[in-house]
């Protein structure tokens, strides 16, 4: 899934279009970092709802760390969709 890079500030019970909680990078072979996605976050504790919340059209995922997600690949194509969890295309091959 690459590097994520979250500013925990942002981790409440609210979502900004603007202002997503996380950045994605796949590490390249030149050592850098290439951004291929954001990631929407809210902490389950947070949300204190009886329904999942919802970004861009779609429901977020409550993942294994306790967290909602949703990912958007918005500069690495994802062949398995552009809001979904894993990108079959990126990788940490390239981690130093």
């Amino acid at each position: 899934m690459g590097y994520h890079y979250v500013n925990t500030d942002l981790l409440d019970d609210q979502l900004d279009v603007a202002n997503p909680e996380a950045l994605l990078y796949e590490p390249e072979s030149n050592g850098r970092l290439k951004l291929v996605a954001v990631e929407y976050v809210i902490p389950a504790d947070a949300w204190h709802h009886d329904y999942a919340p919802e970004l861009f059209g779609q429901k977020l995922v409550l993942n294994s760390f306790n967290l909602w997600a949703l990912h958007v690949w918005a500069w690495e194509n994802n062949p398995s969709g552009i809001y979904k969890s894993w990108n079959p295309r990126v990788n940490c091959d390239n981690a130093a």
